[in-house]
């Protein structure tokens, strides 16, 4: 499988792709669409023209760092490509269902999702 399309995701021993096809590159894990819905069970956010075979909300559900999230939580995740708004509200949520922070750092910040739903961003510098 070509992965120079889609985002990849690290949690602890765990590493994800982006998407929701069963075939899964040497290597890496799957949490489909239904799995990471029912992990935060919130409502899904329907892509326009993304979801096709995979059902309402399953270009969102599939990112990988939710899959990565679900897959291994407790640990700190990075990401290959910047955070989308519905992957950070996602995570707003998912701290405080686990009661818990996470740490998540994409190639452009370090983003702390707090239990009370709160959300800090800090930039790496510019050297």
């Amino acid at each position: 499988m070509d992965l120079s399309s889609k985002t990849a995701s690290e949690a602890g021993s765990i590493q994800t792709a982006s998407g929701y096809a069963t075939d899964v590159p040497d290597g890496y894990d799957r949490a489909m669409p239904d799995q990471v819905h029912n992990a935060l069970p919130i409502p899904r956010t329907p892509h326009p023209f993304m979801d096709n075979s995979g059902g309402a909300g399953a270009y969102y559900l599939s990112h990988a760092e939710k899959q990565a999230s679900v897959l291994n939580p407790g640990y700190a995740i990075s990401v290959s490509r910047d955070m989308c708004d519905d992957c950070i509200s996602w995570f707003q949520s998912r701290s405080r269902q686990l009661g818990v922070p996470i740490f998540v750092s994409d190639p452009t910040a370090i983003h702390v999702f707090l239990p009370d739903g709160g959300w800090h961003s800090f930039d790496y510098p510019s050297w």
